[in-house]
């Protein structure tokens, strides 16, 4: 997958999502910022399905703003429509495989 773009700990990339995925219909979708407390929010309608693994998958119809919660988090990310696989950025040490935090 091609990388589109990244916000703080979250990777953004292209992806074809196929027709047999079932997507939920939404807005304004929390895509990550539990731990942290640096919510990143996709502003607007979209469709998505969050997979086990922690990613989430997202289609847009048209052109959205994903949004840092903080006032001096990350400069927003405007997404054209299209599909899009959005994940944490993860590091390695010693101990495994460990979330990046933002």
């Amino acid at each position: 997958m091609q990388v589109f773009a990244r916000q703080g700990d979250l990777i953004i990339q292209h992806t074809t999502i196929e027709a047999t995925e079932k997507l939920t219909p939404g807005a304004d979708i929390l895509l990550a910022g539990g731990s942290s407390g640096h919510p990143h929010t996709l502003q607007g309608a979209c469709k998505y399905k969050r997979n086990n693994d922690g990613s989430t998958l997202l289609r847009l119809d048209a052109t959205r703003t994903l949004e840092h919660g903080r006032a001096d988090g990350h400069k927003s990310v405007m997404m054209p429509p299209g599909d899009y696989e959005i994940r944490q950025l993860r590091v390695r040490m010693g101990g495994g495989d460990s979330n990046v935090e933002d």
